[in-house]
């Protein structure tokens, strides 16, 4: 369950950032039944990275939830990769804060 029942209107106030490289498409670390980090059902929302989190923005609107969602074009599943959009982000969300 994404949250208790009553706390919904609070999580709608909060800013949510997704982000994902376009090229992470590679299904082996995340389609793996029996490995620790897998999750039953989890393949329903899709094959790949960008596919799963397409479905979770899909879900979040569904309850409400704004989201901001970057595909960054030409990255695969690479943390560093994407920080110029995380940035850019946080400095919607806090300006000149901080």
């Amino acid at each position: 369950m994404l949250c208790a029942v009553g706390h919904l209107d609070r999580i709608r106030e909060v800013p949510v950032h997704l982000v994902v490289g376009a090229e992470d498409t590679e299904t082996w670390e995340i389609n793996n039944p029996g490995d620790s980090n897998w999750m039953d059902g989890a393949d329903a929302a899709g094959r790949t990275r960008v596919e799963r989190i397409k479905a979770l923005r899909e879900n979040y609107r569904s309850l409400g939830i704004g989201t901001t969602l970057d595909i960054v074009p030409g990255l695969a599943h690479d943390g560093m990769g994407v920080l110029d959009e995380v940035r850019a982000f946080a400095a919607g969300v806090f300006g000149g804060r901080g």
